[in-house]
């Protein structure tokens, strides 16, 4: 996966090299609109970028003046080599990712197979198992349901099944080993550091954790802040505004980690609050400082709804 994302990078380093803006239209340059553009120029098919902009698909067809002006570049031989050479590449890359994923379906899909056919285990094979530790149907077992925590997981928003499985790779579906959604966030690295030197906070970096799993849930965290009408997405947009966008990033990243973690241990599904949560709470909380302010004034206050019956 990191592999494939560094050839994407090589190759978008080598456009702007040529100057072709085709990054600055389509949002991915590996796409199906974008491939079929860049191949058909770079094999010498087609270099007219009127042309090349009719190659465009679905909703990119209504970008083809972007797209015609974005093709007029300054192609060298070398640039053409290595762009091919590197679309190659990722055309590997993504074919072997492809592999790697319908065999872990399968696996999965075996194991629930078998816990559905098999037959509870008589007090002698029982005794065997706990003697033989490296039984293969051990080693088996250990997939159990791992199934139902991707579909668990995939309802999240901003995690796709690809991201769910790296997910639970490294953290597991058992959070037992983890007395709190706090502790898991720590181990994660996914909680703010706290260097303090004479009473002075000097640091609130994040902690070292595992690089896989902080890449994956800030990828989560990045499809969530594009959701609309949901918590994460509102809860990225209001943080952006205060704090900026890196670090309203690694703030969902944190929140979808804790909405996960009680996902696994309390075997539920995904509740959407919406993105009316927080006007909600603000609200309430209005209430309650404007309730306490008049008390301290000496009123004795009863609230009712506007347009209520009294």
């Amino acid at each position: 996966m990191a592999d494939c994302a560094r050839i994407i990078n090589r190759f978008q380093k080598v456009l702007e090299d040529t100057n072709l803006k085709l990054a600055s239209v389509v949002t991915d340059v590996t796409g199906v609109s974008a491939r079929a553009i860049l191949r058909a120029y770079l094999s010498g098919e087609e270099t007219d970028p009127w042309e090349l902009a009719n190659l465009a698909r679905g909703s990119l067809r209504g970008k083809q003046v972007q797209l015609a002006q974005a093709m007029v570049g300054e192609v060298k031989e070398h640039h053409r080599f290595l762009l091919l050479q590197q679309m190659a590449l990722i055309e590997i890359l993504e074919a072997q990712i492809a592999e790697f994923d319908q065999k872990i379906v399968e696996w999965i899909g075996q194991d629930e197979e078998e816990q559905e056919t098999k037959q509870p285990p008589s007090s002698q094979e029982q005794s065997e198992t706990k003697e033989d530790v490296s039984s293969p149907s051990l080693v088996h077992q250990g997939l159990e349901g791992y199934a139902k925590a991707l579909a668990r997981l995939d309802e999240i928003p901003g995690i796709n099944r690809r991201v769910a499985e790296i997910i639970l790779a490294e953290i597991g579906i058992n959070m037992e080993q983890f007395p709190s959604d706090a502790h898991l966030a720590s181990w994660a690295g996914m909680c703010p550091g706290s260097k303090v030197s004479a009473g002075k906070r000097l640091s609130g970096k994040t902690t070292k954790g595992s690089s896989w799993l902080r890449a994956a849930l800030l990828e989560a965290a990045h499809g969530a802040s594009h959701s609309k009408q949901t918590y994460l997405g509102e809860q990225y947009r209001r943080l952006a505004r205060r704090i900026g966008k890196k670090k309203a990033l690694v703030a969902v990243a944190h929140s979808i980690l804790v909405i996960i973690y009680h996902i696994l241990k309390e075997e539920m599904a995904y509740h959407e609050l919406g993105s009316i949560y927080f006007e909600e709470r603000e609200r309430d909380a209005v209430k309650r400082r404007a309730l306490r302010s008049l008390e301290r004034l000496g009123y004795d206050v009863s609230l009712q709804e506007k347009g209520a019956v009294a």
